[in-house]
């Protein structure tokens, strides 16, 4: 656990937009000697009572337009209320908002964290709507053996139907800027992907219009290289894709329009949902081939690469092998299957917007070759669940069988 905390410490300042050549200065006790004034202060850390004395030095040696950086564990945070904490050991909203006024430090925007500062996965301000997959990237982290009462999650989407703002009030931590001059900061939402390995982690960032995703860890920058290039083909086979690259990242126009898995659960029955469903299909059923087709294509290849005398990279080798949980069903079932060479997974409804009867796809991170359409079917109905569970018991069990997937399963 030690060791997590310290590998995702840096996330609460990590998406931060600091001016450039700024001077920063991280206070960690409130008694240091300083003999110029910064740019911008950080105070992150459990409260205390140095709390106050830090603050104090803060005020002190920012400039006139600098702002304080704060991160800190709210009192009223869900956590406090679902073990035998005490919830004198943290600070309430209200009670840093006095502070701050006391020191004539009157302008503030907060931001609200989960799991908690130390292991930021998801960051959000006032401004931004949020919704109940939001809530799902609350990774609830407690220290072994700790005995809770509630899962986290459902407490928040029980508030989050309530009203949005609950949610805000019972954040386990904060993020606060504080300043003596207006804040006019414009990221609204963070995300980060601290469940996967260093090298595909990424961050994504709301502003007003735009939306951008950006490298969380160094090690990550050949996946962003792979986002990049699967952007290139999906566009070559006539999908329409809102991201582009541009200075190492990945843009997009924040769109407003409805997400198509939130097109399919207003439908009322399991027929207007594979109605529906349909116009997903036909984009995942472009240059499908048969089993058998696909093992020629593959030899084909493999003979052009000889006869050139290419060398045959490792990491080329996914191109050229059908993976074994493929092989090992019986020929027969294969040939009712089709095949992609290149099959971008991600093509799923919560990966697309709907607008005017066509869809607009983003974030397109993962590709996988030489497998069944079917498989991203599967993805696209399980990541969809909960509209389908709206139409009854049965209508997973018929959206299989109207794909062709039931004897996969």
């Amino acid at each position: 656990m030690e060791a997590r905390l310290l590998e995702f410490k840096k996330n609460i300042l990590l998406w931060y937009p600091f001016k450039e050549n700024a001077s920063i200065f991280h206070i960690e006790n409130g008694y240091e000697k300083l003999d110029k004034q910064y740019d911008y202060i950080t105070i992150i850390g459990k409260y205390s009572s140095e709390f106050e004395q830090k603050l104090l030095l803060a005020k002190n040696y920012i400039k006139e337009d600098g702002k304080i950086l704060i991160a800190i564990d709210n009192q009223f945070g869900l956590k406090n209320w679902n073990t035998t904490n005490a919830l004198e050991k943290d600070i309430s909203k209200n009670t840093l908002l006095s502070l701050f006024e006391q020191n004539q430090l009157h302008f503030t925007k907060f931001y609200y964290v989960f799991p908690n500062f130390e292991m930021a996965n998801l960051i959000y301000s006032e401004d931004y709507s949020l919704t109940e997959e939001d809530i799902t990237r609350n990774f609830a982290v407690y220290p072994q053996n700790t005995i809770i009462h509630l899962n986290e999650n459902d407490v928040y989407q029980q508030l989050l139907k309530e009203d949005k703002t609950y949610v805000n009030q019972f954040a386990n931590s904060f993020f606060i800027e504080v300043s003596q001059k207006p804040i006019n900061t414009d990221i609204k939402y963070v995300a980060f992907t601290n469940y996967r390995k260093p090298e595909y982690r990424m961050m994504t960032l709301i502003k007003e219009d735009v939306v951008i995703k950006k490298v969380a860890d160094k090690q990550a920058q050949n996946h962003m290289e792979q986002m990049e290039r699967n952007i290139q083909e999906l566009r070559q086979m006539g999908i329409d894709v809102i991201e582009n690259k541009k200075d190492g990242q990945i843009i997009s126009q924040f769109i407003k329009h409805k997400r198509f898995d939130i097109v399919l659960s207003e439908t009322s029955t399991i027929e207007e949902f594979m109605e529906k469903f349909q116009i997903l299909k036909e984009v995942l059923n472009k240059d499908t081939c048969t089993y058998e087709d696909l093992i020629k294509d593959i030899q084909k290849e493999k003979a052009m690469i000889t006869q050139r005398k290419d060398t045959y990279h490792k990491e080329k080798e996914q191109l050229f092998t059908i993976k074994k949980c493929i092989q090992m069903y019986h020929p027969e079932k294969l040939k009712s299957l089709h095949f992609l060479r290149r099959g971008f997974i991600d093509l799923i409804p919560k990966n697309c917007f709907y607008i005017e009867g066509n869809l607009k796809v983003f974030d397109q991170e993962w590709i996988e070759y030489n497998i069944p359409v079917e498989y991203i079917y599967y993805r696209a109905l399980l990541n969809t669940t909960n509209c389908l569970e709206k139409l009854g018991k049965e209508s997973l069990l018929k959206a299989f069988r109207n794909l062709g997937i039931c004897g996969f399963i």
